[in-house]
């Protein structure tokens, strides 16, 4: 500049001006063109990934995705016309009139039993009837579907633009639709996520829960899901009881440091047993490192292998011992001295044990197969009489009083007359095992509401508090000293509950204030006209 000026060199800055001028439209326009091959590239990968929820079906698909529809609702036909040249492209069912005219996409008319709408499509636009079961309004359910259908097959052309500031417009209205698309996909995820039977939690690399479903919660102990969200997984899973020995500690190493999937059983106390899996994100290019932790729950899973566990211990012990008893004395010297006399006294009640045993066992089964539409109009009372018929030889050995106390003459209600009576046996049979010689046993029958309740309370030693609630469950058997030398294997309870609910029913068991135990039964019978109280005792 200082050569310039001393040569009496000058140049007006016109040009410079008209240069900048010049270059700063170039400029934005390069820039913009950046923007554009940058949102054309967000586009094109956008396009190119697995898409849950597509934006629009190929033309091939209408018919299946009809053919669905069809299965879910009562469409009698349906009919789809190319609306430009009124040529019908396809028709399956009754036959629809003509097009309604002045159809909109995304909204639908309705002439009679018919249903029309529009669908757009890039290169032209199709009307779509569908026929309903005449004076049939659709269900709100149902037009909701067939709604999403349309718009899955809508598709608007895209229009040609010529300059760079309305390609840019078209490409950030292209990304607001991809946004909106992303927004349904993951309102999808959540509703499906939190509609799963199992509980389902991820967590990041640091051990943070940023996704977990209702389920979860509720195994873990928590309200809500959302009490999750950001809390430390360690701490979360640590009311877990992990059966087997191992540690919270060495099973996230394996899952998060080696990828290892690990599987067990734990416990959240007192009695929630699940069956839990961790999995790590195995994706090598994935940029989210955690794992996915599942919640299974397995307790009538393990009740049935408990009760497997236990029928298999009945079968090798209970059943087995007294016919093994039965082969020891066939083998005795007894039957070679000529002694069958003693021996016989030695094998009849181990032979009516087993034989006992056994029936009980079919009689289970008979009562679990039992179905409510073979349930006939049955008398309770007539029931309750000849159960405790069937008991008075047993009660009279021991010099038992047997009470009765019905409050009414007639009981009905829809039922199983074997299996009833032969439940109350049991009830009175149990009462006379564990009742002392010259006590009383009172059956009592009365309506309370809709309901009958059949009470039998005796003088025996009771039930011990803690096994109260245990009493009905197969295989089980009151423990105390003095009920352990009563022989017993604990099908008789066991069929009276099933009983009871195969007929809408309970049955319980409470210790009575003056000592002994009352089981009370209850079934859902028909309400009658009050009738005086009768009163009758044997023994």
């Amino acid at each position: 500049m200082a050569l310039l000026h001393r040569a009496n060199f000058w140049f007006p800055p016109s040009a410079a001006l008209v240069g900048l001028m010049l270059s700063y439209p170039l400029w934005s326009w390069r820039r913009l063109d950046q923007a554009v091959r940058y949102l054309n590239q967000q586009l094109e990968r956008m396009q190119r990934e697995q898409r849950l929820l597509p934006v629009e079906q190929h033309p091939s698909d209408l018919r299946s995705a009809m053919e669905f529809l069809a299965r879910l609702m009562p469409l009698q036909g349906w009919v789809l016309y190319d609306a430009g040249s009124g040529k019908q492209l396809m028709q399956s069912g009754s036959e629809l009139g003509p097009p309604l005219e002045m159809l909109e996409t995304g909204s639908w008319r309705r002439s009679g039993a018919e249903l029309w709408t529009e669908i757009q499509r890039p290169e032209r636009t199709w009307q779509l009837g569908l026929v309903w079961p005449r004076n049939e309004v659709p269900e709100w359910s149902s037009l909701k579907l067939v709604n999403e259908f349309a718009l899955q097959f809508s598709r608007e052309a895209e229009s040609e633009q010529d300059g760079v500031l309305e390609r840019v417009e078209l490409r950030m209205q292209q990304m607001q639709e991809a946004n909106a698309r992303l927004q349904r996909f993951r309102s999808l995820i959540n509703n499906a996520v939190g509609q799963m039977d199992d509980g389902l939690m991820v967590i990041n690399g640091v051990g943070q829960v940023v996704m977990a479903n209702p389920r979860a919660s509720f195994y873990l102990g928590h309200q809500s899901d959302r009490e999750l969200l950001g809390e430390d997984a360690y701490h979360l899973l640590s009311v877990l009881e992990i059966q087997g020995g191992e540690v919270w500690e060495e099973l996230f190493k394996k899952v998060l440091l080696h990828k290892e999937a690990v599987r067990f059983e734990a416990l959240r106390p007192p009695n929630t047993e699940l069956f839990v899996q961790l999995k790590p994100l195995e994706d090598a290019d994935a940029e989210f490192p955690g794992m996915i932790v599942n919640l299974s729950y397995i307790g009538t899973l393990k009740r049935s292998e408990r009760t497997r566990a236990k029928m298999l211990n009945f079968l090798s012990h209970d059943i087995r011992s007294p016919i093994t008893s039965l082969l020891s004395l066939t083998q005795s010297r007894q039957l070679l001295d000529g002694r069958a006399t003693e021996m016989a006294k030695q094998i009849e009640p181990l032979a009516r044990r087993s034989l006992r045993l056994a029936d009980n066992f079919l009689r289970l089964a008979r009562a679990e197969a039992a179905e409510t539409a073979s349930f006939t109009d049955t008398d309770f009372v007539e029931v309750a009489h000849n159960a405790m018929d069937e008991v008075y030889v047993q009660a009279k050995a021991k010099q038992i009083k047997l009470m009765r106390q019905f409050n009414e003459d007639e009981i009905w209600l829809q039922g199983d007359l074997a299996l009833l009576e032969r439940a109350l046996v049991n009830l009175l049979e149990n009462a006379i095992k564990f009742s002392p010689p010259r006590s009383q046993i009172t059956m009592t029958l009365s309506i309370q509401g809709t309901r009958l309740v059949c009470e039998i309370e005796d003088q025996g030693p009771g039930i011990p508090e803690h096994q109260l609630a245990e009493i009905f469950m197969p295989f089980m058997q009151a423990e105390s000293n003095q009920l352990m030398r009563k022989k017993g294997v604990g099908l008789g309870l066991s069929f009276v509950k099933v009983v009871a609910e195969k007929h809408h029913g309970g049955v319980a068991a409470k210790n009575s204030e003056h000592g002994g135990a009352v089981f009370i039964l209850n079934l859902p019978c028909e309400v009658n006209a009050p009738r005086e109280a009768s009163y009758e005792e044997r023994g």
